[in-house]
């Protein structure tokens, strides 16, 4: 603003030097707004590198923790198994418990018989 109030400069006389001016001025507030977004740009540059390193460092883990996590239900399936037999293992060895007694008491119940009858 002038010593007279004018709120343009003094070589702005005409309607088109107003347009003008205004226009720079336009041109001008988007070129710092430009520069303003590039420099917050180069400064969020570092930062973003960063993040990304370490998005890519998490899906790393991420798949290794699924890996693993595929494994251990692979050995827990095998346990499951493995007990399932074991318990079917157990059942055959009480059945021939009991069957290896009966044998054994009818034996000997036919031996005291025998012994007696003769």
């Amino acid at each position: 603003m002038d010593q007279y109030g004018n709120p343009y400069p003094s070589w702005v006389n005409t309607a088109k030097d107003i347009f003008r001016y205004e226009e720079m001025q336009e041109r001008k507030k988007e070129a710092e707004k430009a520069a303003e977004r590039e420099r917050i740009k180069e400064q969020n540059a570092p930062i973003i590198a960063n993040l990304q390193a370490l998005i890519a460092q998490t899906q790393e883990q991420n798949r290794l923790l699924q890996e693993e996590n595929e494994r251990q239900k692979q050995e827990i399936e095998r346990a499951y198994e493995q007990e399932q037999k074991a318990l079917k293992d157990a059942k055959r060895a009480r059945r021939d418990f009991w069957i290896t007694t009966a044998i054994s008491i009818v034996a000997v119940i036919i031996s005291v018989i025998a012994l007696f009858v003769r």
